[in-house]
């Protein structure tokens, strides 16, 4: 009886090309998990832009269209709550909600800080919250935007994830106009600019 040989495409893999395979299927698992952890706070981020936006966008609209008053309070680190202004009695809460995962009313170190490059040129990027120095925006029925003392009320929000710069967002109110407008932090350079 005769033992053949077997040919080349008999064989089975090498333990060599074997090892191989499962290291390259390593090496892209972890660059896989790497974007999907980026994606996945981009996301997160963008979820608390766009709650803190709409908010502040829905209540302005509600104020001009009932012709009443509605009240924003931000609260550090991560509160919002909206009210309607009752012409008598407390006033109505409409909504409260808590910004996702680990984002907070805060600036990161490394944003623009010189008030020539703050979004809309407004604040020091010291504060999280900056409308006169506190957190209440109430919405007039003209759309503007005033404090508790009736005085105009502009200002500027920051949103991070603490340690996470790039991707930083802010909204800025033009108090008198009532004008709200988004920002997202760019490289511009070897430095940071709002855009």
């Amino acid at each position: 009886m005769r033992h053949s040989m077997p040919t080349r495409g008999q064989r089975g893999y090498s333990l060599i090309e074997a090892v191989l395979v499962v290291a390259i299927l390593m090496i892209l698992a972890t660059a896989s998990i790497i974007n999907i952890r980026a994606a996945l706070r981009t996301s997160e981020m963008d979820r608390a832009y766009d709650l803190t936006l709409t908010q502040m966008r829905q209540a302005r609209q509600s104020a001009i269209a009932e012709r009443r008053i509605y009240r924003l309070a931000f609260t550090s680190p991560r509160f919002l709550d909206v009210k309607r202004v009752e012409k008598t009695g407390p006033p109505t809460q409409i909504g409260q909600f808590t910004l996702p995962g680990l984002i907070v009313f805060q600036p990161e170190p490394g944003v623009p800080t010189d008030p020539a490059k703050t979004p809309d040129q407004w604040g020091t990027g010291s504060l999280g919250i900056d409308f006169n120095g506190a957190g209440l925006i109430y919405f007039q029925p003209d759309g503007s935007a005033r404090d508790e003392g009736g005085r105009v009320n502009g200002g500027v929000i920051y949103l991070a994830r603490p340690g996470d710069l790039p991707r930083s967002r802010a909204i800025t109110l033009f108090g008198t106009t009532g004008r709200i407008k988004g920002w997202r932090l760019t490289r511009r350079g070897s430095g940071w600019a709002w855009n």
